[in-house]
């Protein structure tokens, strides 16, 4: 999130921070940084560990997402486009604790400045299996209101 905070209208006071790890490290930076008092989750766990994160003397919130990919970088930090299909996917799937609005918000920011480049986005989401919903999110400027009403109709239908 660090990454696109620049874009954003509304920064979080504090928020749980997103950090990829070698998969065969993942102990060892689990051990260090709980040594130092950092709540680690699971990405999938994050929800409930938000949730609970008020009752703690813990400082902050890790989410770790081990990984042997590290494709998008520049400098072992995420590009503006991995870190917004990183942010989306979090949000979307594993309920980060971001507005989906502030999200929208910031995607717009990066678009309308030239900040993100849309055929790299669209690449980078190959990544995360997110191809479907940032073709959408890119294309939508594209699709008339009868092809909305039209995809709605079917989503219903299912």
């Amino acid at each position: 999130m660090d990454v696109i905070l620049k874009f954003m209208q509304h920064v979080p006071e504090n928020y749980p921070i997103i950090v990829f790890i070698e998969k065969a490290a993942h102990q060892e930076i689990v051990h260090i940084l709980k040594q130092k008092k950092i709540m680690v989750t699971e990405p999938t766990l994050l929800k409930e560990t938000y949730d609970n994160y008020m009752y703690t003397s813990e400082k902050s919130i890790v989410i770790l997402y081990p990984t042997d990919n590290f494709d998008y970088e520049e400098d072992n930090i995420a590009t503006t486009e991995k870190a917004f299909i990183d942010l989306f996917y979090a949000v979307t799937r594993n309920k980060y604790p971001l507005a989906i609005q502030e999200l929208a918000r910031a995607y717009s920011n990066m678009a309308r400045l030239g900040a993100i480049d849309q055929k790299t986005l669209v690449k980078a989401s190959y990544k995360r299996n997110l191809q479907y919903d940032i073709r959408y999110i890119v294309e939508s400027k594209y699709i008339t209101e009868g092809a909305f009403e039209f995809a709605q109709t079917l989503r219903k239908e299912d």
